[in-house]
């Protein structure tokens, strides 16, 4: 019978392959048959219920990671990361300080700093403790994402002040540095569509989909692309998979209201 410890990593596999349901679900068995003074099981539980956006659990499950193991940095770093996307950023900004000196060797403590500077926008000091995680031991491809993290966040600033072409362009250097990552390809979508190039669009966000099928704004806006499009059948479609795993994504009844009035109008609901 597998142990615990077997479901941690049949939960990473399926996170690899894509199947976020799976991986939920292999978690939170994990969870279940851990010792309770085991600190990865609510790790990997927090971690994953981040990444599918769940961050109010996850918050509590990360916590409850770094409570019973204060010394576990990587649980103490992604709850500062999940605590950033709730709002709470300088509370977290703090938390990481004083990470710094504890562990001030730990290159992940320089690397989550990097990137919650970068979600605030002080792209100077993102910069800068990027530079300090080099110099602590970051890996070359540790050192690249974080750097493709403020390309891209330096391109979603250019996006709003409508400076398309500086966009494009820091977010083409993300993807050269992190090729894998689904994101810039969402916002790369978003130019194409703006540009009018919808072709384009959808080929960006059936990538970043590719990449990351849980990613809820290319779901959103790829679905939204359809009915600008006309094609309301495959705009249900992608809606359906949106609601399905965030049933309350902003803006999603009203997008749900275009689509069946414009099947309604072409005669599809018959």
């Amino acid at each position: 019978m597998p142990g615990w410890k077997d479901y941690i990593e049949s939960g990473l596999k399926a996170v690899e392959e894509g199947d976020g349901e799976l991986a939920d679900l292999y978690f939170s068995m994990a969870y279940d048959k851990a010792p309770p003074d085991d600190a990865s099981s609510p790790f990997f539980l927090g971690w994953r219920l981040a990444r599918a956006g769940k961050l109010r659990s996850a918050e509590r499950y990360l916590k409850e990671a770094w409570n019973r193991d204060p010394g576990h940095v990587y649980a103490r770093c992604e709850w500062a990361r999940v605590m950033a996307r709730l709002g709470h950023i300088q509370e977290a900004l703090e938390h990481l300080h004083a990470l710094r000196y504890s562990h001030p060797e730990e290159p992940a403590v320089y690397l989550a700093e990097s990137e919650l500077l970068m979600i605030s926008q002080d792209f100077p000091a993102a910069v800068d403790a990027l530079y300090e995680a080099r110099q602590v031991g970051a890996s070359d491809e540790e050192y690249g994402e974080a750097l493709a993290k403020i390309f891209h966040g330096q391109a979603v600033q250019y996006l709003r002040e409508g400076q398309l072409d500086e966009a494009y362009r820091l977010l083409m250097r993300s993807v050269e540095l992190m090729p894998h990552w689904s994101s810039p390809y969402v916002n790369l979508g978003h130019i194409a569509q703006v540009r009018g190039d919808n072709h384009e669009a959808e080929i960006l966000y059936r990538k970043a989909l590719e990449l990351d099928p849980e990613n809820a704004v290319a779901l959103y806006n790829l679905s939204s692309l359809y009915v600008e499009m006309g094609e309301y059948g495959e705009a249900r479609q992608t809606v359906i998979l949106l609601a399905e795993k965030f049933h309350d994504y902003p803006g999603i009844a009203e997008l749900t209201d275009k689509i069946v009035e414009g099947l309604d109008e072409s005669g599809e609901n018959h």
